[in-house]
């Protein structure tokens, strides 16, 4: 594939969050947009050379995780009582950014995204697609008298969970 170009590292380095928390390394979002167009090509240089070669720094597979207190007057003794927050690199997920953005441009051009995938796509939203099930449903239980089958997978409940082992003695 081709180099990443000034114009699309630019444009996601627009899109990143000012005030979100750097991880292992220390390099904030503030920085990589404060940085100027010699920064910016040093970055770029970078990144291309990771893409060049398919490879990537080992730290950008360590992350920091942070414990955030859930409130409510929780016993701030049990490990229950906070959620875990990952802090990952944030060149890491500028460069994640840039690929993604490659590939959302790649598999519209090519036009190999269904249109029932919602979610994922801009200007989609879930709650068109959960009005259209409620609609066969109904369509298939009072005029066809088909069964339909659904299965829900609640992807959000899953990936930002920490899994938490009991603490000793409890």
């Amino acid at each position: 594939m081709t180099p990443f170009t000034p114009e699309e590292l630019k444009n996601e380095i627009k899109k990143l969050l000012p005030d979100k928390s750097p991880g292992p390394s220390g390099i904030t979002n503030r920085i990589l947009q404060a940085g100027d167009t010699d920064f910016q090509g040093l970055v770029l240089i970078f990144f291309n050379g990771l893409w060049e070669f398919h490879t990537q720094p080992s730290d950008w597979q360590l992350s920091l995780l942070q414990p955030i207190y859930k409130g409510h007057n929780k016993d701030k003794t049990d490990t229950a009582s906070f959620r875990g927050i990952y802090l990952n690199d944030t060149l890491a997920k500028l460069f994640k950014d840039l690929f993604i953005a490659r590939l959302t441009t790649h598999t519209e051009l090519v036009n190999t995204l269904t249109y029932n995938q919602l979610g994922t796509k801009p200007d989609t939203q879930t709650h068109g697609a959960i009005y259209s099930l409620f609609a066969i449903i109904q369509h298939n239980k009072y005029s066809q008298e088909n069964p339909i089958y659904v299965a829900f997978v609640d992807y959000s409940t899953a990936y930002p969970s920490v899994h938490r082992l009991p603490e000793s003695g409890s």
